[in-house]
């Protein structure tokens, strides 16, 4: 995920050290010939191997922090994305839950109806088996 638009983290802080780091050699360089040291002698390449070491410590240092922190930024969305799945997922299942649940409602008012008529029909059937019954002993 970017700091900011189209820059990770690793771009950030290497876009600040790389100013820092020039206005470092830039002071050694005048520093050492201030004290008389010209480029191209023992002192003077040793003083620059010296901060060649220091830069380049210092960029690994930055782009190991850089990576760290965009791993933790990608591991952060990708945590974010789960939730709003899980989030997404619960209102599906909830939704589903209800539907079942209108499902069996509209189930047992079906087979209530149906024993309603059932009921009814046994009835007139009863009804009918009188009426025989009466007109047979007649």
């Amino acid at each position: 995920m970017p700091v900011n638009a189209g820059m990770t983290a690793q771009n950030a802080i290497m876009s600040r050290l790389e100013p820092q780091l020039q206005r470092e050699r830039a002071q050694l360089e005048q520093r050492l010939v201030n004290q008389g040291l010209r480029p191209g002698g023992e002192a003077y390449n040793a003083e620059m191997e010296l901060q060649a070491q220091r830069e380049n410590d210092l960029r690994t240092q930055a782009a190991l922090q850089g990576i760290s922190l965009d791993a933790s930024m990608r591991q952060q969305g990708l945590a974010e994305q789960q939730t709003l799945a899980d989030f997404a997922n619960q209102a599906a299942l909830a939704q589903f839950g209800a539907g079942a649940q209108g499902l069996g409602l509209y189930n047992e008012a079906l087979a209530q109806n149906f024993q309603q008529s059932l009921a009814a029909q046994s009835a007139q059937n009863m009804a009918q088996q009188q009426a025989f019954q009466q007109r047979l002993q007649a």
